[in-house]
């Protein structure tokens, strides 16, 4: 005599194949989470550096080659020409009128007072402090090229390299480089 219904199993082997199917689906969910919040972190470090190189970039065209600070090192000093009455940047001897020091660093002093430091890289202003980038890789020992902002002369100007990292959920550190030479345009 046969009843309608399935056997035991046939339940058995439906249940087997569609645990078996969730957890391929699961699997593939969370990768797919894993690798959207990679992504994300990457592409947060590399829009920091960008935006850091591109603040930087304006900046350092406008200093003065002469009131650059001593390279290679972790921070640079630097005056830029400038006039704030108006008109041509130089005096009445021809030579160029300059703003006060302009210092780009990590922010070791809070000079933002925001509260994060060692992590922020700053540019340093008589008008006040502006955020450059944040998630700087944390600095080396002292004394050694810092692994986050590092500054070098070279030939044509002055090499900038930021470093900049974030971690996620999974404590997984992803980051980004941004590297870029940048002359500046006045003596």
């Amino acid at each position: 005599m046969r009843c309608n219904g399935f056997t035991l199993i046939e339940v058995l082997t439906a249940t087997v194949l569609l645990t078996a199917a969730l957890a391929m689906i699961w699997q593939a969910w969370f990768s797919a989470q894993q690798t959207t919040e990679v992504l994300h972190r990457k592409m947060t470090a590399t829009e920091s550096t960008v935006h850091a190189m591109a603040l930087l970039r304006r900046d350092l065209r406008q200093a003065s080659r002469a009131s650059i600070s001593e390279l290679p090192a972790p921070s640079l000093s630097y005056r830029v020409v400038s006039n704030e009455k108006g008109g041509l940047p130089v005096d009445s001897s021809g030579a160029p009128q300059l703003s006060g020091k302009h210092t780009i660093t990590r922010d070791y002093d809070d000079a933002n007072t925001d509260g994060l430091r060692v992590q922020q890289l700053v540019l340093v202003t008589p008008d006040g402090a502006t955020v450059l980038a944040n998630g700087l890789v944390p600095p080396g020992d002292e004394g050694g090229e810092d692994p986050g902002v590092w500054f070098e002369s070279d030939a044509t100007g002055i090499q900038i390299r930021i470093t900049v990292q974030g971690k996620t959920r999974r404590k997984l550190v992803v980051g980004a480089t941004g590297a870029e030479t940048v002359v500046p345009r006045n003596p």
